[in-house]
């Protein structure tokens, strides 16, 4: 039997305990800021539950909200949004509601005496399982691990959190305190009564907290299971004097190097901020589920002050071997950042100590010499023309090519490598040049650009041009990262080598798309 889904449980509620009052209208209880974080645990998890009651009263569609962070899932092989999952006992769920909407897989739990009648109303529009004539939380976290689903947010209601909390089924809690009281016991509150295996003898163990607007998270965790995704929330922590400490400082800088590559970083390698050691995050018979109320609800340093043509620009590109000048240090390998846990619960003891590393002026020279490789390249409608380029740490030039040079299929990083001597000790220290970021999947040959540069050995890429999502998912540059590859993005030379590709997209459009 697979393990059961790591579980976090998402609430918003009143300073006095209440995640709704009783007038017609849902109760805002959240922020913007907030709402943005959520968005980022949804983009985490594989799969979001909710309770039938909440369908029905909020009405809400469950999905990533987020552009950019659906084209990461989709680029790190997941679907573009989480499976939606809700639990009914009596079968009231309108077809037309907006849970039922959208490009992901949805679930739905249903007590067997209502379940013909779900099935055939819900018919093409959602998988309706049998959830037995009594669904528990313990039945449907099986389930869902044998769906593969190994980490899931319960947004609401009440009672199914307080179910799942209850049955000891829950690894993580966040929960956010709106400035504001309700004091109607009408009513429906956060946690009901009931036996929690977390009382006074063993209490929560408290991992962050943070201001969010004019909302407070609180972020506990509830046993020792380690989270299995992403950091779930933007840590903040208390300034002192002034406003800032200088942990904050150098961690906020860290994150905007991050942020401004528009990439997420790969695992081991995601910012935390500064303060104490990381955190590990988290039998008796349950009762039945019953349907629930809701919870309520600067890039690294460019090139864009150098020269346009520096004077340390290379000649045009002649032989592999041919020597060229080379400004200041040569490129080569050098630390990247710093150790920094994807997956873990909770800052490090000191904060990052090495930003993402600043494009040179000669890696500008190097991109325009790839750019005009790649107007070399044979016309297609289905594929991009890119140019590439090796450099030697001295300035050699050790390889050129560029899209389709030898057969159709071809890649203009594949080109340049094959034309490199197997053993070549000169690739550790060399740079490959792209016009475009090198491919992170691929259906023409077995093995991506970015995984063959990998292989190769080479420590150090830079490239001109993010690949859009139009013929592939894209993502070479997280997984050169991943692999500690020195990865340098020039996104101003990016409408240059857009120009050589208006044949597949619009050279005007800043998107690229």
């Amino acid at each position: 039997m697979a393990e059961r889904p790591y579980l976090l449980v998402s609430c918003a509620m009143s300073v006095d305990g209440y995640i709704d009052d009783t007038s017609p209208d849902r109760l805002i209880l959240s922020s913007e800021i907030d709402a943005d974080r959520v968005d980022e645990v949804r983009a985490g998890c594989d799969a979001i539950l909710v309770g039938a009651r909440t369908v029905r009263r909020d009405n809400p569609r469950l999905l990533v909200r987020s552009p950019e962070r659906r084209l990461r899932r989709v680029a790190s092989g997941a679907p573009e949004n989480p499976v939606k999952v809700t639990i009914t006992a009596t079968g009231n769920l309108d077809p037309a509601a907006r849970f039922f909407t959208g490009n992901a897989a949805r679930l739905v739990y249903c007590a067997r005496p209502a379940l013909a009648t779900l099935r055939e109303r819900l018919s093409g529009l959602a998988e309706v399982v049998d959830a037995g004539d009594a669904p528990s939380p313990t039945l449907l976290a099986h389930d869902l691990a044998e769906r593969g689903l190994a980490r899931v947010l319960l947004e609401g209601g009440g009672d199914l959190a307080t179910q799942f909390l209850a049955a000891g089924l829950a690894d993580e809690l966040h929960l956010v305190i709106a400035p504001f009281f309700v004091g109607d016991p009408a009513a429906p509150r956060f946690a009901l009564p009931g036996r929690y295996p977390h009382g006074p003898d063993d209490p929560m163990q408290l991992a962050e907290v943070g201001q969010l607007g004019e909302v407070v998270l609180l972020r506990y965790l509830l046993g020792t299971r380690h989270p299995a995704g992403p950091p779930a929330i933007s840590r903040q922590r208390p300034a002192g004097p002034g406003g800032r400490t200088a942990d904050d400082i150098r961690w906020l800088r860290r994150t905007i190097d991050l942020l401004s590559a528009d990439e997420p970083p790969p695992p081991g390698d995601e910012p935390l901020p500064p303060g104490g050691e990381p955190l590990p995050p988290g039998g008796e018979p349950q009762p039945p589920m019953a349907e629930t109320p809701p919870l309520g609800g600067g890039r690294p340093a460019g090139p864009g002050d150098t020269d346009p043509e520096p004077a340390n620009r290379p000649p045009s590109l002649g032989e592999p071997g041919q020597a060229v000048p080379s400004a200041g240090d040569p490129p080569g390998p050098a630390a990247v950042g710093s150790h920094l846990p994807g997956h873990t619960a909770g800052p490090p003891s000191s904060p990052p100590a090495a930003p993402l590393p600043a494009p040179a002026a000669v890696d500008v020279a190097w991109l325009r010499q790839a750019i005009e490789l790649s107007r070399r390249c044979p016309p297609s409608q289905a594929a991009y023309s890119v140019g590439a380029v090796i450099v030697a740490a001295d300035g050699t030039v050790l390889a050129t090519g560029f899209s389709r040079e030898t057969g159709p299929h071809d890649h203009a990083e594949e080109v340049a490598l094959a034309k490199v001597p197997s053993g070549d000790s000169r690739l550790a220290m060399a740079t490959l040049y792209s016009s475009l970021e090198p491919c992170g999947v691929r259906s023409s040959r077995p093995c991506p650009c970015s995984q063959l540069i990998i292989a190769a050995g080479l420590r150090r890429v830079a490239y001109a041009w993010r690949e859009p999502p139009l013929l592939a998912a894209g993502g070479g540059g997280r997984q050169l990262r991943a692999a500690g590859v020195i990865v340098i993005e020039v996104p101003e030379l990016a409408p240059e080598a857009r120009r050589v590709n208006a044949h597949i997209v619009d050279p005007a459009d800043p998107s690229g798309y």
